[in-house]
């Protein structure tokens, strides 16, 4: 069977950052900001309530650039807050004007695992949950077992605990849909790294979904389920619905982390403390427990940057905002937000 990329106006069309619709008719955005891209989207799109809270997290993000690590958390977690906002508001959701997260620590040594994040039933953090189809809303975890479940920080998370942690995500590059030439249908496909073209690798991911693609040259896995793409008629006007409609049911296990690159991996499953909730709601979490510390316990967070997570926590501090804005910009626009390359 001969298959073919799939190309829809001259581009080869590939899983988008968006999570929910997204825009396959539009073309990557390279925009030197985000908050730029997406005001001005809102000036024309949606309402003067989602605009409003843009702005503010805008203007806590840049109050933050001017904090140290340890105090951050205090401005970011406000920022997180309005740009969650922004998004409920642009979308219609509806939704309680709590935070919907608290935190609280155990007694017993300092450590992540002592650190624990409930979310509520209601709230901003619950909304976004419910928006983000996150598999559990409520409940209680460690801020250790939060931060093991994003891709961003996961190779920092495995270098503090080399001993007990399991890498949870496989990277792969080239993502794109092809489709059968002789048959109207496709499927998702990705290319694995040298060092993962292993039955290891295929039996982590076969859980979800997953499997080695034959028709393919290089190492490549591919999602089984496939979707409807017609050539001619009228059932061709709803391709792009069928292919995002498609996207829905594997995009919750890929993820993704912000940079000039875009890098992307598949999330695994059946391994212990891993928790089903999108990166946009473990991110609010964590950032309400670390603004809560910075605000009324300081010497407590400063204690855990004296330990082996204090690099863990920084990379988290650091890269955060970045990548939650991205997520939330790219949602809110249904498209994907790009970092223009510069030559120098």
């Amino acid at each position: 069977m001969e298959v073919k990329d799939l190309i829809y106006k001259q581009r080869t069309l590939r899983p988008y950052k968006a999570f929910i619709s997204p825009d396959f008719k539009a073309k990557s955005v390279l925009a030197s900001s985000h908050w730029d891209f997406v005001e001005l989207f809102l000036k024309r799109e949606s309402t003067d309530d989602s605009l409003f809270y843009w702005r503010q997290a805008k203007a806590f993000y840049e109050a933050a650039l001017n904090l140290p690590t340890e105090s951050s958390p205090l401005t970011l977690y406000y920022c997180f807050l309005n740009a969650g906002k922004a998004l409920l508001e642009c979308k219609g959701q509806l939704y309680s004007k709590r935070h919907g997260v608290s935190g609280d620590s155990n007694a017993g040594n300092k450590n992540l695992k002592n650190e624990i994040i409930s979310y509520k039933s209601s709230g901003i953090a619950s909304a976004l949950g419910r928006y983000f189809q996150d598999d559990v809303i409520e409940g209680n975890f460690s801020m250790w077992a939060l931060l093991y479940n994003l891709a961003f920080v996961h190779r920092a998370f495995n270098l503090s605990y080399p001993t007990e942690s399991i890498e949870l995500f496989t990277p792969i590059k080239n993502l794109r849909f092809v489709l059968s030439d002789f048959q109207h249908y496709g499927w998702f496909v990705a290319e694995t790294y040298k060092s993962y073209e292993s039955k290891h690798t295929l039996n982590k991911l076969s859980g979800i979904g997953f499997r080695t693609d034959g028709q393919q040259e290089k190492f490549a896995i591919r999602f089984e389920k496939k979707f409807k793409w017609y050539h001619q008629g009228v059932k061709k006007d709803n391709n792009l619905k069928r292919l995002s409609n498609y996207q829905d049911k594997f995009r919750k296990h890929l993820a993704y982390i912000y940079g000039d690159h875009t890098l992307w991996y598949i999330k695994r499953t059946g391994v212990n403390n891993l928790i089903n909730k999108h990166p946009v709601t473990i991110i609010f979490g964590l950032m309400h427990r670390l603004s809560e510390l910075a605000r009324y316990e300081p010497l407590t967070l400063n204690g855990h940057f004296k330990l082996r997570q204090n690099w863990l926590l920084t990379e988290f501090i650091n890269g955060a905002a970045d990548q939650f804005i991205d997520m939330i910009g790219c949602e809110i626009t249904n498209s994907n937000i790009m970092r223009p390359s510069i030559r120098k």
